[in-house]
């Protein structure tokens, strides 16, 4: 005589309560990513700039002041310290479009698109004006344990003067690690 047993440890009702309680701290966990962020960034000269940025409660990611130096450092290499910005400031902002999770750790993509993720910007050098944009994504690790951001705003299409430097220059990487303010 032979007996088989089957013999269940959870049921579809502990099953359902793991998936929300697990869905409910994927959501609290990108709540508490949104704030306001520092950290440094190595310009091309080998200094490091003071670099802000925030997460807001509509999930941009925006940045008040772009770290040019990088971008122009790649179209003039030492001669971009040449360079004189129109405005102090070129801003960023754009949405977040996706986001991963593993243990305390999520990480998240902005949209790519170029009606929401680009800079535009002009200067002048020796003299002559220029504009361009710049088409930028981000991409990033959320700690939440620590309360930090492994970050890159990666420029992935640059033209200036109506001149294409994608295929120069591209991609180019802004990657530094920021601390969480608030």
């Amino acid at each position: 005589m032979m007996a088989i047993g089957i013999v269940s440890c959870s049921s579809d009702d502990n099953n359902k309560s793991y998936q929300e309680n697990q869905q409910e701290y994927i959501k609290k966990m990108f709540e508490g990513m949104k704030g306001t962020y520092s950290g440094y960034l190595i310009m091309p000269d080998n200094s490091s700039a003071p670099v802000k940025f925030t997460i807001d409660n509509m999930a941009n990611v925006n940045i008040a002041s772009f770290p040019m130096d990088r971008i122009l450092y790649e179209v003039y290499g030492s001669e971009y310290l040449a360079v004189k910005m129109s405005s102090n400031a070129v801003s960023y902002s754009c949405p977040i479009d996706s986001v991963g999770f593993t243990g305390n750790y999520m990480s998240f993509v902005s949209k790519n698109d170029l009606s929401t993720g680009t800079i535009k910007f002009s200067y002048t050098k020796d003299g002559e004006f220029f504009n361009g944009y710049a088409l930028v994504t981000v991409k990033g690790l959320y700690n939440s344990m620590q309360k930090i951001i492994n970050v890159n705003f990666i420029v992935t299409d640059l033209t200036i003067n109506q001149k294409d430097f994608t295929s120069e220059v591209c991609p180019i990487n802004h990657n530094f690690e920021a601390t969480k303010q608030d």
